[in-house]
């Protein structure tokens, strides 16, 4: 009997795992490098102070933003998303700071 063999890459994928790792670690670079700044803590450190009940609208009217937060130092660059996430069992909105990979990372 022979042994299986293991798969190369990811099933449906055109590109091998160390390629695929490599991207994934640039975009997490770059995500920490801009969450990382000192304009962007400070916003951070901004919302925390408020009370939870005043946080959705200081997400929506800073953080979805591009003017509020430039107003505020903080360039957000264009391959880099700030959405609003809810969740299902009613906890409070929040947001999350996101990256798409590359194009060719995608086999839509």
């Amino acid at each position: 009997m022979q042994p299986a063999e293991k798969p190369h890459g990811y099933q449906g994928l055109s590109h091998d795992r160390p390629a695929l790792q490599a991207a994934m670690r640039k975009a997490y670079d770059s995500l920490i490098d801009f969450v990382t700044t000192d304009a962007f803590k400070t916003l951070m450190e901004d919302l925390g102070a408020l009370h939870p009940i005043h946080r959705p609208k200081f997400v929506f009217d800073v953080l979805l933003s591009d003017k509020a937060l430039a107003a505020r130092g903080i360039k957000r660059p264009e391959n880099i998303l700030i959405q609003r996430s809810a969740f299902g069992d009613r906890r409070p909105t929040i947001f999350v700071v996101k990256r798409f990979l590359p194009e060719e990372f995608s086999n839509i």
